[in-house]
C-alpha cells in the first residue's frame, strides 16, 4: 500500500482506503488528467464492423518510450 501510495503522490494524485469489517475494502485513486489522453479520445469512433470493444484500459508508466509502446502494442 505504501509503494501505491508513493506512486499517486508522485504524480500528483491522490489515494483513498476505506474498511470496515465484514464488508470489504474500497480503494479509490485519483490521477490528473494527462494531456495524452486527450488526443486519444479526438479520435473517430470506430464503426460497428470492427472486432474491439469498448473497453477503457488506463496505461500507468512513467518512462515516455515505455509508455509509447506498450499503448501501440495495447491498441
Amino acid at each position: 500500500m505504501s509503494t501505491a501510495y508513493g506512486i499517486v503522490k508522485q504524480h500528483g494524485g491522490y489515494i483513498w482506503a476505506y474498511s470496515e469489517p465484514g464488508r470489504g475494502t474500497t480503494i479509490k485513486i485519483y490521477l490528473p488528467v494527462s494531456p495524452e489522453s486527450l488526443n486519444v479520445a479526438r479520435q473517430p469512433a470506430q464503426t460497428q464492423a470492427s472486432a474491439r470493444g469498448f473497453e477503457t484500459i488506463l496505461l500507468v508508466e512513467d518512462d515516455r518510450q515505455v509508455r509509447h509502446l506498450s499503448s501501440i502494442i495495447l491498441r
